[in-house]
C-alpha cells in the first residue's frame, strides 16, 4: 500500500541511495542483495515507498553499517513538527 512521503522516508531513503553510490552499487544489484525488485529499492530511495524492518536490516548488512546509520544527521525536530502538522 503506498504511503505519502514524509521527513523520515526521504532521509533515510537518501542515505541508502548515498551509500549504495559510494559502494559502487548499482540498483539491481543492491536490489538482488536485500531480495526486492530494482523498482521496489527506487521508491526507497526517492522516499516514495517507506523501507520496513526486514528491507531495512537486509540493506544494513548488504552496506556492513548498522540500522541506525540511516538515522545519522537527521533533523529530529523538523521530521517531527512535520509529521505532527500532518496529524493535526
Amino acid at each position: 500500500m503506498p504511503n505519502s512521503c514524509n521527513f523520515v522516508d526521504l532521509h533515510v531513503g537518501a542515505k541508502v541511495r548515498s551509500r549504495r553510490i559510494q559502494l559502487g552499487l548499482s540498483q539491481d544489484v543492491l536490489a538482488r542483495r536485500i531480495g526486492v525488485n530494482p523498482g521496489a529499492l527506487q521508491r526507497y530511495e526517492s522516499g516514495a515507498d517507506r523501507i520496513g524492518a526486514k528491507s531495512l536490516f537486509a540493506i544494513s548488512k548488504a552496506f556492513k553499517v548498522g540500522p541506525a546509520y540511516f538515522f545519522e544527521d537527521m533533523d529530529i525536530s523538523i521530521g517531527v513538527s512535520r509529521d505532527l502538522r500532518r496529524l493535526n
